[in-house]
């Protein structure tokens, strides 16, 4: 369901803290988000559990969050309406089995986690193709095998707070293979569904670029 935001945000010179997805080096969506977005600064981390203090001492004017970044940010307790956060590709819970939307059931994610203990790239190139981010499959580890490993354990670990997800920015593709629009268009009716867009963020993110918090 679309929703347009009131809180438009100032044309330029923004500090954005952005926590990346799973899998993939962080510099990869840097690249992406100084392309759409050039007047504002872009600091990019791996979604480790150092993310978000890494972030807040930068004392951004915008948290960003694709993905497994975007759980971290929405399981998150948080009163605090600043700075802004915006959640791309967002995950209230990775599992089938939560009931939260995600698509994936419990045994392909623990058959990843498997893969992981015996052959960490096997298992990187296997979540890349579930996401539809085959190209990006490296024999090199992105960012830290000890951070790639947590990573997988909070997706089966974490749950978003229905009170931080209510205060954040929420944009999705409709034709995600992780997430269901329609799921969590149910329960937070905020959030932006976009048309033809998947879980690839340089998709979704040109196809949020024109709407509201962005004008």
């Amino acid at each position: 369901m679309n929703h347009q935001s009131s809180t438009p945000m100032p044309a330029k010179d923004q500090r954005w803290g952005w926590i990346s997805g799973w899998g993939f080096p962080p510099a990869v969506l840097t690249q992406v988000a100084e392309s759409i977005w050039p007047h504002h600064q872009h600091t990019v981390v791996a979604p480790t559990p150092r993310a978000l203090p890494t972030l807040r001492a930068l004392e951004p004017d915008l948290l960003v969050g694709y993905s497994l970044g975007a759980l971290l940010l929405l399981a998150e307790n948080s009163d605090a309406m600043q700075p802004t956060r915006i959640a791309f590709a967002p995950f209230l819970a990775f599992d089938a089995e939560a009931g939260l939307g995600g698509k994936t059931p419990t045994r392909s994610r623990e058959a990843v986690q498997a893969r992981f203990g015996r052959s960490p790239t096997t298992a990187i190139k296997l979540y890349l193709r579930l996401a539809g981010l085959s190209d990006l499959e490296s024999d090199q580890f992105p960012y830290a095998e000890a951070d790639l490993q947590w990573g997988l354990e909070a997706l089966g670990e974490l749950r978003a707070c229905p009170q931080t997800v209510s205060r954040s920015h929420l944009f999705l593709g409709s034709e995600d293979p992780l997430v269901d629009a329609s799921v969590l268009g149910s329960r937070f009716p905020h959030l932006i569904s976009l048309p033809r867009a998947n879980h690839d963020f340089r998709a979704l993110l040109p196809a949020a670029s024109s709407l509201p918090p962005f004008i």
